[in-house]
Formats: C-alpha cells, sequence, structure tokens
C-alpha cells in the first residue's frame, strides 16, 4: 500500500471513529505498529490528527465543530506545543475510577483530548467544547454544568449559580484548573468574576487541585480572584515560567513540575 493511501485509509478511519489506539489502526490497516507510529507522527506534524498516548485523536479546524468529539483547532496557537507538553504530564496523574474537575480554557482543552486515551473515569466540567468531545464515549462518564452561557469568550463555558450548585454535589479527585495570571501576591486571577466563582468551587470540593499553565501567564493580575498559590497542590508548567516564581511557589512547599514542548 503506497503512503499517501495508506495516510488518506488512517484519517478516513479517523473520521469514522474520532480515535484509535496503534493496535487497532494497525489490525484495521493490515500494517506494522512501528509503521503505524511514524505515519501518526508524519500527519501530526501536518495537523491532520493529534498524537495522543498510544494512539492518534483526529482533529479539524472548524468552529463550531460539525462532527462530535472535536474540539477546535488551536494550531495557530504559538504556545500550543507547550500547552500540549503541560497536558501529557498532567493524565499521568489520573488513574482508573478517578473523578475530575475540568475547567474551561486552552491548556485544558489540549488535557481533555489526552483524556480520551483512558476509560473508566468520571469528567465534571463547565465546558461544551469538553463535554462534546467525549459523547460517543460509553467507558467515561461525563458531566456538563448546567447554567448560564455566552458570558465569557473565547471559550464555549457555562457559568453562574446552577452551574457552582452542581459541582458542589461532586467530590473530584483532582481539578484540573487553569489561569489567566500567577502572581506571588495577589495569587491566581481570570477577567470573569462568574469564571472564578467555578474554579473556587471546583477547588473547594477537589482532594487534589492542580494548577495547568503556561509561562506567560506568571507575574500577571486580572480582575477575578479565585484562589491563592497555597490553596494549590502542584503546578504543571514549562521551562520558560521565571525562576523568582517558580521558586517562591516550591518555597511554599507547592511540588511544580515544568516540562518542555514537543
Amino acid at each position: 500500500m503506497a503512503v499517501q493511501e495508506r495516510h488518506s485509509k488512517l484519517i478516513r478511519l479517523l473520521d469514522e471513529h474520532q480515535m484509535l489506539t496503534i493496535a487497532e489502526i494497525a489490525e484495521r490497516l493490515n500494517i506494522s505498529a512501528v509503521t503505524v507510529r511514524r505515519d501518526i507522527a508524519k500527519l501530526d506534524e501536518e495537523g491532520l490528527l493529534r498524537r495522543v498516548p498510544g494512539g492518534a485523536l483526529r482533529v479539524t479546524g472548524h468552529r463550531p465543530s460539525p462532527e462530535p468529539g472535536v474540539i477546535p483547532s488551536t494550531s495557530a496557537d504559538p504556545l500550543l506545543p507547550y500547552k500540549r507538553a503541560i497536558a501529557e504530564k498532567a493524565i499521568a496523574l489520573v488513574k482508573p475510577g478517578d473523578t475530575i474537575f475540568i475547567d474551561s480554557g486552552s491548556t485544558n482543552n489540549e488535557i481533555a483530548k489526552y483524556l480520551l486515551s483512558l476509560s473508566d473515569i468520571s469528567i465534571v466540567t463547565n465546558s461544551i467544547d469538553i463535554a462534546y468531545l467525549f459523547i460517543s464515549r460509553q467507558d467515561i462518564s461525563i458531566y456538563i454544568c448546567g447554567g448560564t452561557m455566552g458570558e465569557v469568550n473565547p471559550y464555549s463555558s457555562v457559568v453562574g449559580p446552577l452551574a457552582e450548585k452542581m459541582i458542589q454535589e461532586f467530590r473530584a479527585n483532582i481539578a484540573f484548573i487553569g489561569t489567566s495570571g500567577v502572581h506571588r501576591t495577589q495569587g491566581l486571577t481570570c477577567s470573569h468574576p462568574a469564571t472564578a466563582r467555578i474554579k473556587q468551587t471546583m477547588i473547594r470540593n477537589a482532594s487534589r487541585v492542580v494548577l495547568v499553565t503556561d509561562h506567560t501567564k506568571f507575574d500577571r493580575v486580572y480582575r477575578a480572584y479565585f484562589c491563592g498559590i497555597d490553596e494549590i497542590d502542584q503546578v504543571i508548567t514549562d521551562r520558560k515560567a521565571p525562576e523568582e516564581s517558580i521558586e517562591f511557589i516550591r518555597n511554599s512547599g507547592i511540588e511544580v513540575i515544568q516540562v518542555d514542548p514537543e
């Protein structure tokens, strides 16, 4: 089978199934796992699919997505390699049976894509994009908050008292929380008070709070405060984060993991 034909068939398979493991692709195309990995790497470089641990995920560049299970592409985002590296490290924390809080945002969108490679987990989110990604998965329980839409841009998120009340009914093993600003004295902030209240509710009801953020968010302060640095259990960021801020966080007794982009 010619390379171009093989690539076309792989893409068609992912159009149909959205996410497949390396073993599943190899079986369907009657090729070796080594060839599958090479094809996935090539098509990932071209932006036609997303390489995830153990398999591949179909992506598109359109919004709104015409098919279930596709979060809008952020391929134009220069920070995407950092966000993907953060996401890959984040999902290593998830265990079978875990309940996960995950709020809306571009880094959390990347985490959600990697979560597709897992099973036997429950996800509670206020992000419509993230919830839509799991629409066809029977082995993952997804809970989308009710509430108000359109108050927060650019992501399709649900906020308001109804969403907060629903989150209060759950207890999560891990909360993956994004932020717009991280500051040593002003804490963690975002642009919208309604979004801040969602984050606060997730933080209060999670056993472990993991801040996932790239280096551009450090030393910034926005109008809506949602928690102090001491309320976070772990930070996952990249190695471009300012050394002074990382040292301050570590001296506060908080674990910091720094990653390199792919």
